[in-house]
């Protein structure tokens, strides 16, 4: 191993700080790998890839070494500071296989220097894991017991998966967005960020973003629903755990100038939302319908003409099922009718039983979906609707406004 690594002293832990959202100041610090050589001090994390040709075994002993330089610094730090310690999946089932829980390397380092468990996160790395994840999970929950946190690394990386997070109930999930710096533009991208912040809120974990090194980025992570940030555009990693309270950028400014532009852009759909709804309560009141034995039918050329947003409408059930022929604009005054869809079930779409419910609130108002991109339009939509008769729901999709 030494031929490899060199003296146990040249592989020492630097502290990358991570700040919080909150209120600007540093919450913890994230353990990184470096070796000290004549040209200066380099980044040490080949020496966990498989290509540095180091056993399991030695790799602990590589790790244990800068967890133990790690600890013995927070020992003696003024804060309650945190650090996050990374641990490949593999290694941590193996460990827990071989050896009592109590017994856990870093429990009992956590005991020697007299450091309480929930002042550690483990920071179960991307690599791909070779057990079953029922296994690793059980490994998690146990020291969860004894109070570690758990965080879930690169979240969207091959490795780590939808599933793993069921499984393991991370209180972290960390996006790297060097993973996804070069499509962060992309509105497809901002939505898909948006639902892992909405499923990180409803397993109680926290997002924390990472990489961040443009404003731009940290703009973008706000978006994201970050609530922790790490990046060389705050503060870079250093040999000493940071005691100062403010980053080299300010967060609070930040958030500030987020706040704004998210009010201008909930202004803007507040606009949008009044203007459809004022045009669906007077040129759409009452909605004109006809029905014909089970059949329904629309006055189409009344409806894109009360509007050009309206980009389709329908009909269905309470239970999804197409009641109507399908309409679709096609030009500022054109639109098709199309009759293959009656009898289709649209209960999948994941709005449909939300405006279902909405229409059990207000029955004489018009429910209103989140936008969502439509692949067949080429663009969002927000779909409208409403209890036209007694069972019969319409669905108005209209063209959602340009937000970025």
């Amino acid at each position: 191993m030494e031929q490899v690594i060199g003296k146990e002293t040249d592989i020492i832990p630097f502290f990358q700080p991570i700040l919080s959202v909150e209120d600007g100041q540093i919450f913890a610090h994230e353990v990184l790998a470096r070796k000290k050589t004549p040209d200066g001090i380099v980044s040490a994390g080949y020496l966990f890839s498989a290509e540095a040709g180091l056993s399991d075994s030695e790799l602990g002993e590589l790790e244990e070494g800068i967890w133990r330089k790690a600890l013995e610094k927070l020992k003696v730090h003024p804060d309650q500071s945190k650090l996050f310690l990374n641990i490949s999946p593999n290694r941590l089932y193996r460990e827990l296989e071989n050896e009592r829980i109590d017994s856990f390397r870093l429990l009992r380092l956590a005991r020697e220097y007299g450091i309480e468990p929930n002042r550690i996160i483990l920071e179960v790395t991307e690599e791909e894991f070779s057990g079953s994840l029922d296994s690793l999970r059980i490994a998690v929950d146990l020291l969860r017991a004894y109070g570690f946190k758990i965080a879930l690394d690169d979240l969207g990386s091959e490795a780590s998966g939808i599933e793993r997070v069921g499984l393991l109930r991370p209180d972290f999930l960390k996006l790297d967005l060097r993973l996804i710096r070069a499509s962060s533009r992309s509105p497809s991208v901002r939505k898909v960020l948006e639902h892992i912040r909405d499923l990180a809120f409803s397993l109680g974990a926290s997002v924390l973003y990472e990489g961040l090194e443009t404003q731009e980025e940290l703009y973008f992570a706000l978006e994201g629903g970050a609530r922790f940030l790490q990046g060389f555009l705050l503060l870079r990693p250093g040999a000493e755990l940071s005691t100062g309270k403010e980053p080299s950028l300010s967060i609070k400014e930040m958030v500030k100038f987020f706040h704004q532009k998210k009010m201008e852009a909930l202004r803007q759909e507040l606009n949008f939302e009044n203007k459809i709804r004022l045009t669906l309560g007077e040129l759409l009141s009452p909605f004109p319908v006809l029905k014909i034995a089970n059949r329904y039918l629309i006055d189409a050329y009344t409806v894109f003409q009360s509007s050009k947003e309206i980009h389709r409408v329908y009909i269905t059930d309470s239970k999804g099922t197409q009641l109507s022929p399908y309409y679709m604009r096609t030009g500022e005054d054109s639109f098709r009718e199309t009759s293959h869809g009656i009898g289709k079930n649209w209960s999948y779409l994941p709005y449909f039983y939300r405006q279902l419910r909405d229409s059990m609130r207000k029955p004489d108002d018009w429910g209103m979906s989140e936008r969502y991109f439509d692949s067949d339009a080429v663009k969002d939509l927000i779909v409208f609707s409403r209890e036209v008769e007694s069972g019969a729901y319409v669905f108005l999709d209209v063209t959602a406004p340009r937000l970025y």
